[in-house]
């Protein structure tokens, strides 16, 4: 999900809010909670009330600033860019502890070694000091992998190879 320009200044305002109240971390996970709780399409069909009273049956209660936070986006008729903002806090929150999340599809399950010289190849290439890796397995990479890092995307599959090879042949000389 791409955040708009307005989800991530909500976002920013957000985080900003929560660095001043010392509660960065604990606001972290329970967006995260509330991300799990709440499926992203329900935020577009659903009232917002709703969507709060499943989050508060399942967690009890939400945070104070979350809260607040949620009935300004309510009452600025914003709620179908929640999801956005939510991510775009967790991405930005996730920078400012520097860490980087690398989305990686892979052909076949990585090994514990392999994983780690991927996270070793992405901080040395970021100014990351965590890499936390998403896999997904994608046979139809045939082999090898795709790691995407912000903007930045290392295609080093069969499937890639191929699509490049394909490309310079069927380009005129």
């Amino acid at each position: 999900m791409t955040a708009t320009p307005a989800a991530d200044r909500y976002a920013r305002a957000l985080l900003a809010l929560a660095a001043a109240r010392g509660v960065v971390a604990p606001l972290t996970a329970e967006v995260t909670a509330l991300q799990a709780a709440c499926p992203a399409d329900a935020f577009k069909s659903a009232p917002l009330a709703k969507i709060l009273v499943n989050a508060l049956q399942q967690r009890g209660g939400l945070q104070p600033l979350l809260r607040d936070f949620l009935r300004v986006v309510a009452r600025r008729r914003q709620t179908q860019q929640l999801p956005a903002m939510l991510q775009a806090f967790l991405a930005q929150a996730a920078a400012q502890r520097g860490e980087i999340t690398a989305e990686v599809e892979t052909a076949v399950a990585l090994s514990a070694a392999q994983q780690t010289q991927l996270q070793d190849f992405v901080k040395a290439h970021t100014s990351a000091h965590t890499v936390v890796l998403k896999t997904q397995l994608n046979p139809a990479l045939l082999a090898g992998f795709k790691v995407t890092w912000g903007s930045q995307q290392l295609d080093a599959s069969a499937t890639g190879a191929l699509a490049r090879l394909h490309q310079q042949l069927s380009t005129p000389a």
